[in-house]
């Protein structure tokens, strides 16, 4: 009787064990930081974090801009701070943008909706920053070298 509820609590030790093991590291599809280029020429940037049954997002959208002929600088176009968001299956809704978010399973992205003036933009999970560093210099490179061909001999400056 003794062995038999030692053997008893042994296993009901290991499947607590393996609930909790199981639950951790799943992760949420939406949680996390995400960047995705929009018509070449602009970053989006999110920030998805966890509240409760809900969500809390920060988004951002840089661009560089010509302050003259030779200078570039970077800008914040828009930004949404700490808004709340709420899922359902693959869909985010963020009231305050008045769109939603659209998590791909198949390629583990997520894809904003279109407005009239910002067309959608398909972001990839970027929770290190390197995505968006890379897409940076990308961005960078491409506009130096537009300036560089309209105004040949000229330093190209840019200001963070």
């Amino acid at each position: 009787m003794e062995r038999t509820l030692k053997l008893l609590a042994l296993c009901m030790m290991l499947i607590c064990s393996l609930v909790l093991i199981s639950g951790c590291g799943a992760g949420d599809k939406f949680e996390g930081k995400w960047v995705g280029m929009i018509k070449d020429e602009i970053i989006a940037h999110w920030e998805i974090k966890k509240n409760g049954d809900g969500y809390l997002i920060t988004a951002k959208r840089y661009r560089l801009m010509n302050v003259d002929k030779t200078n570039l600088r970077w800008r914040t176009v828009d930004d949404l701070e700490n808004d709340g968001g709420t899922a359902k299956d693959n869909l985010l809704n963020v009231p305050k943008t008045g769109g939603a978010l659209t998590y791909n399973e198949s390629d583990k992205t997520l894809k904003t909706m279109p407005y009239p003036t910002v067309p959608a933009a398909v972001m990839q999970k970027d929770d290190d920053g390197k995505e968006f560093e890379r897409l940076k210099a990308e961005l960078l490179a491409k506009k130096k070298a537009e300036l560089e061909k309209k105004y040949p001999g000229k330093e190209i400056t840019v200001e963070e």
